[in-house]
């Protein structure tokens, strides 16, 4: 993709490349987070999963049950977080209820600094997968979270074949029903026509979140 502009507003130059990741991650230890937080993101992610935000209000005498009940919710859905990166998001969705989660990158130095960052925390799995050959069977995933590997893809060489790859991967892997929500920086413009295709047998809605920076498109599964 020629003449590309990163997430970050930088040139594409490797962004695309598995070398480029394990070159950076064994470098950077820090978090790096793309795009939006949980806790801003989440304003428009937990509509579209049907669940609700957790109410902390004591005086409701209702509240202790219904955060129960959410939790339930949370905890049954199988997630799955594409492209994780050493970003929090894991972690934070982790916490937030989301406890049937697996996050995956094609980058072994990230996975494995993830791995003992969050060592006393065995339930929060990491696990080295490409997105566009995973690991993991037909129909078995509620929700796929992307902030940000589309657009990377989308960075790289060969960029139109690799993005077909991902998501026919992600439509493989999601339940009838299942959704695949990714964050990104792409306009409709310039994304719908990748997601927009019979053969992903979903149906596709576009949002902006809050601006004109970030984009969240919720592929439903059918």
């Amino acid at each position: 993709m020629s003449g590309a502009v990163t997430p970050d507003g930088s040139a594409a130059t490797g962004y695309g490349e598995k070398e480029y990741w394990e070159k950076r991650y064994s470098l950077q230890d820090d978090k790096y987070e793309w795009y939006l937080t949980w806790d801003i993101l989440k304003k428009w992610l937990l509509p579209e999963l049907k669940v609700m935000e957790q109410s902390n209000n004591d005086d409701d005498a209702n509240c202790e049950e219904m955060k129960q009940t959410e939790l339930r919710r949370r905890k049954d859905l199988k997630t799955l977080i594409v492209g994780c990166g050493n970003s929090e998001l894991s972690a934070d969705m982790y916490v937030d209820g989301f406890t049937n989660l697996l996050s995956t990158d094609y980058s072994e130095v990230v996975v494995e600094k993830m791995k003992k960052k969050y060592a006393a925390n065995p339930d929060i799995l990491f696990e080295v997968m490409d997105i566009r050959k995973m690991l993991l069977e037909d129909g078995v995933v509620d929700v796929i979270v992307d902030k940000g590997t589309l657009d990377a893809v989308l960075c790289g060489n060969d960029s139109a074949k690799n993005a077909n790859e991902m998501l026919m991967e992600c439509s493989r892997m999601l339940k009838k029903g299942g959704l695949l929500l990714i964050v990104t920086y792409g306009k409709p413009d310039s994304r719908l026509t990748y997601l927009k295709k019979a053969k992903y047998k979903w149906t596709v809605k576009e949002q902006a979140l809050g601006g004109k920076s970030h984009y969240m498109y919720t592929c439903l599964k059918q």
